[in-house]
């Protein structure tokens, strides 16, 4: 599966690039945080292609892929690449980043 259209729809309604604080992903979800809330809209990226659900909390969003997260993270982190490729984005794949309901509370679509 590609997931390059939906790489380019959450880049731009991310605000780019220079928005972006960190990417990493879980089994099923793309973890995002962001510098200005201001600049990311919410609903573009929710109704992007391949986006099955979404959660938004503050000062980051966790848009949920399913099983093929991984080719999705790899695809985002690409047109990251080519958009600004002077531009380093945090990425750990390692963290132990909390995906639990307690984390899912504040806002869920899907």
């Amino acid at each position: 599966m590609n997931f390059i259209n939906m790489s380019e729809t959450i880049l731009e309604n991310l605000g780019g690039a220079d928005n972006i604080n960190n990417i990493t992903h879980c089994a099923t979800r793309l973890i995002i945080s962001y510098k200005n809330k201001n600049l990311v809209n919410e609903d573009k990226i929710k109704n992007a292609d391949s986006v099955v659900g979404f959660v938004s909390k503050q000062g980051g969003i966790q848009v949920i892929i399913g099983p093929k997260v991984g080719e999705a993270y790899n695809d985002l982190m690409e047109v990251i690449k080519k958009a600004s490729p002077t531009h380093n984005i945090e990425s750990d794949n390692n963290s132990n980043i909390d995906t639990s309901d307690e984390l899912n509370k504040d806002t869920l679509y899907y």
